[in-house]
């Protein structure tokens, strides 16, 4: 019978299955979501946002 289950599984769900992989579409979705947010940020944002640190060398007047 178990078998009789998994031929009705896509195979994208008997991989999620076997390795536990349930978020991996919603954390692509995700990252492609962050990559369109980075284009609407100056470079200066952008570095900040991925070093954590703020670019205090140069003046921002």
């Amino acid at each position: 019978m178990a078998k009789k289950s998994q031929g009705s599984q896509t195979p994208n769900e008997k991989y999620n299955a076997e390795f536990g992989e349930e978020n991996a579409a919603s954390k692509v979705k995700q990252s492609h979501q962050n990559k369109v947010k980075d284009n609407f940020q100056t470079p200066d944002e952008k570095y900040n946002a991925e070093f954590g640190t703020e670019n205090t060398g140069k003046s921002q007047k």
